[in-house]
């Protein structure tokens, strides 16, 4: 009696030709068409073998055995892979061997993902004899694991119960690629997918093919190319959506003596200080903010950018300054609780040889100067004058 893996899995099995699955999710499988190198392919490589083992990205053996790897034409001249540029060459049978009588070779990968116990999946994976091998065999299957295999000898893996195998002879008369493939729901959390032939001899149907020449190897001999595996019925989470940050509304703003508070909704007609409507929404909130706090005291401050002439700038923001002071004004805020003043381009908060520079340094803010009793330091509100002018 064959020992049953530990892969626990309820297998719904297709030869050949599984319906084509529809919201499939992404390949499971790392490097599926054995296309990217971990390092350059070794020079004195006849077979392969030195190749797969040292420069494959993602794939070993399972075993001591030697699985080989071709790179877009294989070193035997005419054979090309499924797609691509590169294919994995395996035996699943050398009866010369001197190293088992049931000498067989696998290659192993670790899927990038465990699969999720109760999720249904596709597997599909493509073979094909190699046109000089004298023997044709069955059973090339696959197996999915928990645990990776790493077996220290040349032993062939016979106590794995492959979840998919193709129990019909492969290319008995003509090479051709040929599709395995199966649908499968997951009983355990499983990671490492195996490829090749899990029988021994006995139960293994070997055919014996016409020679065509002499350098044909006497062994069943097969590429495999393009695995795929990937969950069905896939539903992608959603992206998260990311919001803006939430700007702090103005009359939730916390409040002490000395706070300097920017108004970042204040718009003017440019290069003059009437007020856009845009600027209402926030004016209206400075509104409320004053008759939230009755004793609060500010000082309104307008700043421009380096363009333009120092006094020029200068006349610029106080005039913006003052726009806002006289809607305050309109609005109910009395004259002694409130001041403006411009600074020009003297207090700049960033670099003025940038845009983004310039746009913050063009601002209206306001000072905290007094609060429940408290007050800070009356500001300069009178910076001298220059004569320099200048367009902004």
């Amino acid at each position: 009696m064959r020992t049953f893996s530990i892969i626990l899995l309820l297998v719904i099995t297709q030869y050949l030709f599984a319906q084509e699955a529809s919201r499939r999710g992404p390949n499971l499988v790392e490097n599926p068409g054995f296309e990217r190198l971990r390092s350059a392919l070794p020079d004195y490589d006849i077979d392969g073998s030195v190749a797969f083992r040292n420069s494959l990205d993602k794939w070993m053996s399972p075993s001591k055995s030697t699985p080989d790897l071709y790179m877009e034409i294989n070193s035997y001249g005419v054979e090309e892979p499924k797609s691509g540029k590169s294919m994995v060459g395996i035996l699943t049978h050398n009866p010369i061997s001197k190293r088992s009588d049931t000498y067989r070779e696998y290659i192993q990968t670790r899927l990038n993902k465990r699969l999720k116990e109760g999720t249904k999946y596709y597997l599909e994976f493509w073979v094909k004899r190699a046109d000089k091998a004298r023997l044709a065999s069955n059973n090339i299957g696959a197996a999915i694991l928990s645990a990776p295999i790493l077996n220290p000898d040349w032993e062939p893996l016979l106590n794995i119960e492959p979840m998919i195998n193709v129990d019909k002879v492969i290319n008995p008369a003509k090479p051709e690629w040929v599709k395995v493939s199966t649908e499968f729901v997951a009983n355990a959390n499983l990671q490492f997918l195996i490829i090749g032939n899990f029988y021994d001899n006995e139960g293994t149907t070997f055919k014996e093919l016409d020679a065509v020449g002499e350098d044909d190897f006497n062994n069943a001999y097969y590429y495999v190319d393009d695995v795929l595996l990937c969950e069905l019925d896939f539903e992608p989470e959603p992206e998260p959506i990311e919001e803006p940050p939430k700007e702090e509304r103005l009359i939730d703003a916390k409040l002490e003596v000395g706070k300097v508070i920017r108004l970042n909704n204040i718009f003017f007609v440019t290069a003059k200080w009437d007020l856009l409507d845009e600027s209402f929404a926030e004016l209206s909130q400075l509104v409320a903010l004053m008759h939230k706090y009755p004793e609060m005291k500010i000082a309104i401050h307008g700043h421009t950018d380096s363009r333009g002439g120092t006094r020029y700038n200068e006349v610029l923001s106080q005039n913006r300054a003052k726009s806002v002071y006289n809607y305050l004004l309109n609005h109910g805020i009395t004259s002694d609780r409130i001041s403006s003043s411009g600074f020009g381009e003297a207090r700049p908060m960033a670099t003025n040889d940038t845009p983004e520079g310039r746009q913050l340094n063009r601002r209206v803010e306001f000072v905290v100067l007094e609060l429940e009793g408290a007050e800070v330091e009356a500001i300069d509100n009178n910076p001298p004058a220059s004569s320099a002018e200048g367009d902004w």
